[in-house]
Parts: structure tokens; sequence; C-alpha cells
């Protein structure tokens, strides 16, 4: 398949009983929509392997049930890494699925301060990532090496933190973080509570200028029963589950979000809209 489409996907893997699924985190939720996918067993599965953008614990959820006797893997990585450079081992606790795993075994990855300094255990910061399968340097472009890469360590562009265990945790990326007079808002706590209503299925979260704050909470969320008369329940669901400012001030319902070819949602797309 050239792009991915919901029906002929999914009739893919149950005419071919097909076994090993890894996706966006986004795929399995458009497949989660459509009759085909909740009318249809997929026992067959061993394994579901997703990355590429945070799990939600909804979406986490649903797999378990739609796909009963697979082991469910978060991965993590990036064009730069040219494979994973963490995976969930076989068994973990419940209380880490939230983690992209532990690092893979050649993979030497921190977390670092703004200003440089490692960070402790379960102190947030980017995380750097060093090892054979990374890249050695960008293309022609001297500036963009001198950025990103430090001691032979490449520069993700991702927040986050290690527990005590090793594992790795994304909260988001460095520049979608939301900066809302000072307060430091990751979009995906936010999203996870959208996500978390019954009236929606997807949701986006970003930062729109500001005069006064630099930056104000938007949401674009898709639901089919959603209509602007919802907002204000959706508000309340919010207001039960985050601080005063990390609440959207702003809504916008769309019939979908963009995506690239891979199902990843565009947020630089979505703060061109922002913007406007």
């Amino acid at each position: 398949m050239e792009r991915y489409q919901n029906k002929k996907y999914i009739e893919y893997i149950l005419k071919y009983k097909i076994n090993f699924l890894f996706n966006v985190p986004t795929i399995f939720i458009m497949m989660s929509t459509v009759e085909e996918f909740k009318n249809s067993h997929f026992d067959f599965v061993k394994k579901v392997v997703f990355g590429g953008s945070p799990i939600y614990q909804q979406t986490f959820q649903m797999l378990k049930e739609s796909f009963p006797n697979a082991e469910l893997h978060n991965a993590y990585g990036a064009t730069e890494t040219t494979s994973p450079a963490t995976l969930m081992p076989i068994k973990y606790p419940k209380s880490k699925v939230n983690s992209v795993g532990k690092p893979v075994p050649v993979a030497d990855i921190k977390v670092v301060k703004e200003n440089g300094e490692e960070c402790r255990v379960n102190e947030i910061g980017e995380l750097f990532i060093k090892g054979p399968m990374v890249i050695k340097e960008y293309w022609n472009n001297p500036e963009a090496n001198e950025k990103n890469f430090t001691d032979g360590y490449w520069h993700s562009g991702d927040i986050g933190f290690m527990d005590e265990d090793g594992f790795v945790y994304v909260r988001d990326r460095k520049k979608d973080m939301i900066n809302r007079g000072g307060e430091k808002i990751f979009s995906i706590e936010v999203e996870d509570v959208l996500k978390s209503h019954e009236l929606i299925t997807e949701a986006a979260v970003i930062g729109v200028p500001d005069e006064i704050y630099g930056e104000r909470v938007k949401a674009f969320v898709v639901g089919r029963k959603l209509s602007e008369s919802s907002i204000q329940k959706i508000k309340d669901h919010c207001q039960k589950h985050l601080a005063k400012y990390k609440i959207p001030e702003f809504f916008e319902v769309v019939d979908q979000l963009p995506r690239n070819a891979s199902g990843k949602i565009l947020k630089n797309k979505l703060k061109e809209i922002g913007r406007k």
C-alpha cells in the first residue's frame, strides 16, 4: 500500500492472517473507528508494536482488547537513528505502559538539561542518543551538525526522562512544548485528557501566539458526535484532570487532522492554521 487506507489495510490483515503489526498509534486509532475493525476478530495477531508518536492510555487499552493474544510493545527512534533506539522488553510491569522501553543494547541515551548538564533519574530534559545506528552527520550541513551533535550524541529534540529502572519516557517534542506565561505545558498530557472524553476520537494540542502570555493552548478535536455545543462539556472534563493553565482556551472541531503518508499528525500544519 502506497498510502494507508482503513478498509484495505484491515482487509489485508484478515485475508493474509498478518500476525505482526507495526504502526504509529494514529493508524491504530483510525482502524478502531470503522465497523470492519469492530466486527472482526484478530486473535491470530501475535505482536503489536507502535512508535513514532506518543501512545495514549485509551489507545493502549483498545489494543489490548482488540488483539487479545498479542504482545504489545512500544518503540522509539527517528530517521537519524535509522532503527529503534529503545524497545519495550518482552515482559514489563503495567506501571511502565507509558514508557517507550529501554535503550537497545548498542544505544547510549542520556537526558540533558538546557544548560548542558545531565539530568538526574526522573528529571525531565532533552534525550541525547549515541550509538552505531545513529548517523554521523547531516549531509553538507555544517550548521545543523554543530547544533545537533555533542561528543557523538545526537540531540533528538524530544523531551522526556529515564526512570530508576532504565525505562525511557517521551513527553513531547521540544518544538511542540507550550510556554504559557513561563509555565511549560506538554501537549501529550492535555491530549491524553481530551481523548479520555467519550465524544473525542482524536485530539491535537498546540500553542498559539499571544501578546500577554506568549502562547495560549488550542485544541483541535475530532469526533463523529462532536459539535460546538459539546465544548463546554469537554472543558468541564478538563477541569477535573488538568491544572487551570493547561486547559485549552480555544477549541476547533475538525473532521480530520492533517497527517503525512505514514499517519503522523502534522502539527506544523495545525500551527499554520492556529496563527490565522
